[in-house]
């Protein structure tokens, strides 16, 4: 996982949570990506665990993580690749819909407990509708 030590640009934000927020920006082939940074500098450690964890956990629902580093002031940042299209927020989903599309989801989070690595409570923006959902 490539790594740096600037500051990558901060364009229009994402989304926001309580430890971090979600920038968009163009990875380093120009495809749409979203940048993670922490809200403050305790939030730095999670974040640098996020993308360690991340090297370690490959699954299907799982988003690569493309790149990660610090910002000169020391900041964590990872860089994801940026989804498109519907989410869970978006619209009522019949539950048939849900179960098939939430089931790799439930999949992924069980592979994170099982090896040791609790989850935040993720928003429901954060599930895209797609034929393989994408945490």
């Amino acid at each position: 996982m490539p790594s740096a030590h600037a500051s990558p640009p901060r364009l229009r934000v994402l989304d926001q949570g309580s430890t971090a927020r979600s920038l968009s920006r163009k990875d380093g082939r120009g495809h749409p990506a979203a940048l993670k940074i922490g809200l403050a500098p305790e939030h730095d450690a999670g974040i640098r665990r996020e993308a360690e964890m991340a090297a370690l956990l490959k699954h299907p629902a799982l988003l690569p993580i493309l790149a990660s580093g610090s910002d000169e002031a020391g900041r964590a940042w990872l860089l994801l690749p940026l989804l498109s299209g519907k989410t869970l927020a978006d619209e009522s989903w019949p539950a048939e819909v849900l179960v098939e599309a939430l089931t790799p989801v439930a999949d992924a989070l069980d592979l994170m407990h099982s090896k040791g690595w609790g989850t935040p409570i993720s928003s429901r923006a954060t599930y895209y509708m797609a034929p393989k959902p994408i945490l």
